[in-house]
């Protein structure tokens, strides 16, 4: 069970519920919305819209990210066919970042992640379901934290767009 969330990044507001039960060294309690949870996550294991492409670097890439208040995740695609999925669960200190803090940690940890995909690549299209950090980004009133992710940023040929929470599919909900 403490591997399974890292497998199944796909499904939408149950991974948090999993991995807060499986820590190294907490004891796992298992409810029913954790059993749930857990099922689900299997059943997701053998889904057949879980195929991965190969990447073809001759074009652009996808990279659609999301946040929650405990969880981040991404997928990496063209055309729609997922190559890679990433998630992985915020620290306690994270977690009480606020929520455009949350959105841009997703997008520059999937970019770092995946920078092998990503540099010298034609363009990457980055999605996200939170629309006040396309305009965040812009802005020249922000923390310092944010100005060092929007130097990050810079080093990709990306461009960010808005996707409505409902269609984004990727990652952790609220």
């Amino acid at each position: 069970m403490r591997s399974l969330p890292s497998v199944t990044s796909l499904l939408r507001g149950e991974e948090g519920r999993v991995s807060k039960n499986a820590s190294k060294n907490a004891k796992i309690s298992l409810d029913q919305n954790s059993l749930d949870a857990f099922q689900k996550q299997k059943n997701s294991l053998v889904s057949d819209d879980i195929i991965l492409s190969h990447p073809d670097f001759e074009r652009n890439f996808d990279s659609t990210t999301d946040a929650s208040d405990y969880a981040i995740g991404a997928v990496l695609s063209q055309d729609k066919r997922p190559i890679k999925f990433l998630s992985r669960a915020l620290s306690k200190t994270v977690e009480s970042y606020a929520t455009n803090e949350k959105e841009m940690l997703a997008i520059i940890w999937s970019l770092n992640s995946l920078s092998n995909y990503l540099y010298g690549s034609r363009k990457v299209n980055i999605f996200t379901d939170h629309q006040p950090l396309t305009y965040a980004l812009s802005s020249k009133n922000t923390n310092s934290k944010m100005k060092r992710w929007k130097a990050i940023l810079e080093e990709y040929n990306y461009e960010l767009k808005y996707q409505p929470g409902k269609t984004n599919v990727v990652a952790p909900p609220q």
